[in-house]
């Protein structure tokens, strides 16, 4: 794990994105500041889904951005593709 801190933006960097998500809700839940997940598409956004779960049944802040893959190639099977609500 890395961290790293500008100014008051307190960035924790993690290798796995497995434990990603309950960081964040962790982070919310002792310092009442929004988590921030960054993620790729694909298994990095289904690593998530309980996360994501989790905070919404505790009523924590989770805030996820996930990446895309271009609308060209998908169905393709070029990318691990997730549909997901945009």
């Amino acid at each position: 794990m890395y961290v790293l801190i500008i100014k008051i933006i307190l960035i924790i960097i993690l290798i796995l994105h497995k434990n990603l998500g309950h960081s964040a809700t962790c982070y919310t839940r002792s310092l009442n500041k929004p988590g921030i997940c960054i993620v790729t598409s694909g298994l990095g956004l289904t690593n998530l889904i309980t996360p994501m779960l989790d905070a919404q049944n505790d009523h924590t802040s989770l805030i996820v951005f996930s990446s895309k893959v271009p609308l060209n190639v998908i169905g393709t099977q070029s990318f691990q593709e997730v549909l997901f609500i945009r």
